[in-house]
């Protein structure tokens, strides 16, 4: 979802930047260290950030802190509503597979208005966590899928790790800030939403 169905770069470091003011005051962070945020479970990144706080309490004032924030800071990529209209139309399924809490999720899809356009939604709470891959096989089991007839895009090496868990094609946003690790091969990397139908429809065929 963020970073992939998403632009919630600047949510996130907004989010983290209210969280170190109040649980951290004075603390230097660069834009890399809170842009990294993006990606783990939510409850990892608070162990992370405050390692001597209740990591339960963090993650709780981070949804409240982050939640108001979404209509300001949280927006769909350039061309994203057009592609998963037209990916529909060509008969497949979509799903988001998310470490996202399900109402922030929800939430986010639907503040968005591109929450008809998903078959499916499986996020943290649903499955285990990223990068196992639990979540991607429900879904496939679910509509019946082969394994090899499905695609994940992703924007992380969480991603790309639950792909290789779960044996799938995997390919790579070329739009968002992150890199991969030179081992992280994606089959295809996706440079804008507006050719992604095309690279799909010449995947499948």
């Amino acid at each position: 979802m963020d970073g992939t169905s998403l632009d919630s770069e600047l949510l996130v470091v907004v989010s983290w930047v209210e969280l170190y003011r109040r649980f951290a005051p004075g603390r230097k962070l660069s834009l890399m260290d809170l842009e990294a945020f993006s990606g783990p479970p939510l409850l990892d990144s608070c162990k992370k950030a405050f390692p001597d706080l209740d990591p339960e309490m963090v993650k709780n004032a981070y949804i409240e802190t982050s939640d108001p924030l979404y209509p300001l800071y949280a927006t769909l990529f350039p061309y994203e509503k057009e592609a998963l209209a037209e990916i529909k139309k060509m008969g497949a399924k979509l799903a988001i597979n998310t470490n996202k809490l399900r109402k922030e999720a929800i939430m986010a899809l639907e503040e968005q208005g591109i929450s008809s356009l998903f078959d499916a939604v499986v996020a943290g709470g649903d499955a285990p966590m990223k990068p196992d891959p639990t979540g991607v096989l429900s879904i496939l089991s679910e509509f019946t899928i082969k394994k090899e007839d499905a695609v994940y895009l992703g924007d992380s090496r969480y991603d790309y790790l639950t792909v290789k868990n779960a044996g799938i094609p995997f390919f790579a946003v070329d739009f968002y800030p992150r890199r991969f690790l030179e081992e992280e091969k994606p089959e295809r990397f996706v440079s804008s939403y507006r050719e992604l139908s095309s690279i799909l429809s010449s995947w499948w065929n």
